[in-house]
């Protein structure tokens, strides 16, 4: 589906003239944009490096500052993915952010959200390098873009907001070796994001389990945030290992849940609305079917019970498994307490490089 949206792309910026052009060049843009991103998510660092760099290209020619920010985020994301390329990706981000710092004011929005990205990308990159000093000076410049945008928002594909700055500040001190910064980060970032609405819909959360779709998540988290709601990542304990835990963490403007918090520590996610378990797993139905809460998925998913929350749930089991009694008891039990389910592997694609089927479960959400 990408690449004929960028042959179409490409197609319509040289058929058109003019200002139709350059709206064709921000969509282009647009588009590599999204190409970055996937390559990113998938590993290709290579790839993503020159779906960036025609990314940056698109929006220069249609003098499209806050795009080309984008564009220059995503090359230095493309560079993290390259070996040796630590320092390459931090010079990237603060060039792109000093370049559109003396325009970025809070009437500027996507400006805004597009410097503030690159500072908290900066920030992250500092303290792999174990450069604490710099790590702060781009945490207080991020803060402050926040505070002028005074909002958590989505400008741009960016996430960019005041929770997400709380979220950069605890990755950032964790990387430094420093526990005591980020828990005391934690217990006062109630404080900072109160001040501020969190949510932009309602809220939805997105439990996830290891199986094959979880590599790819991020998408099911777009197409959800397309449709109004909120997205908040509960993975379960071996699901983390397999997510891109920041990148999810940036995409969402929640921090990835796994575990349980420490009892003095805040919840950092709202409340939810509604759930959807994807993929679903054959250990995650069971163990669910059964009322068992050794992990933080399973207790939020027992408790969504409970309260009668609208929960979809996509059941993802290879066909010994699935053929299993214990599964088809579970299954049942679920259908039984009120959980909409669709088919066992309902998102799996007929071949493997076709996209997963998301839609099996955004058709099935309420609303």
């Amino acid at each position: 589906m990408l690449p004929a949206v960028l042959d179409d792309a490409q197609a319509l910026v040289l058929a058109s003239s003019g200002a139709r052009r350059q709206r064709a060049l921000r969509a282009q843009a647009g588009a590599y944009v999204a190409a970055s991103k996937l390559a990113s998510k998938a590993g290709d660092g290579q790839l993503a490096w020159l779906a960036a760099d025609r990314a940056a290209t698109a929006a220069g020619l249609a003098d499209a500052t806050a795009l080309s920010a984008v564009a220059a985020y995503q090359a230095a994301c493309a560079l993290l993915r390259l070996p040796g390329r630590l320092s390459d990706a931090e010079t990237i981000a603060v060039a792109a952010a000093a370049d559109i710092g003396p325009t970025a004011t809070g009437d500027d929005a996507d400006l805004l959200s597009a410097r503030g990205s690159l500072l908290l990308l900066a920030a992250l990159v500092a303290a792999r390098r174990n450069d604490a000093q710099a790590a702060r000076r781009y945490l207080t410049e991020a803060a402050s873009a926040a505070e002028q945008l005074g909002r958590d928002d989505n400008r741009l594909w960016t996430a960019f907001g005041p929770t997400n700055v709380v979220i950069h500040e605890i990755s950032v001190a964790v990387t430094l070796g420093q526990p005591d910064e980020a828990a005391k980060t934690r217990r006062s970032s109630r404080l900072t994001m109160d001040a501020y609405s969190r949510t932009t819909g309602q809220v939805l959360y997105l439990v996830v389990c290891a199986a094959p779709p979880a590599r790819r998540i991020g998408e099911l988290v777009e197409l959800t945030q397309r449709l109004g709601w909120t997205v908040c990542i509960i993975a379960t304990p071996q699901a983390a290992e397999w997510v891109d835990v920041d990148g999810l963490a940036h995409q969402t403007g929640y921090p990835v849940r796994s575990t349980y918090k420490h009892p003095d520590d805040p919840d950092v996610l709202p409340p939810a609305d509604a759930i959807a378990v994807a993929p679903a797993t054959f250990n995650t139905i069971n163990k669910w079917a059964a009322g068992i809460s050794d992990t933080f998925a399973l207790g939020i998913l027992n408790e969504a019970l409970g309260l009668g929350l609208p929960i979809v749930v996509s059941p993802y089991a290879k066909p010994p498994l699935a053929a299993h009694a214990a599964f088809a008891r579970s299954l049942q039990f679920l259908r039984d307490s009120g959980v909409t389910l669709t088919a066992t592997e309902a998102i799996r694609p007929d071949r493997p490089d076709e996209p997963f089927r998301w839609s099996a479960v955004t058709h099935a959400l309420p609303g």
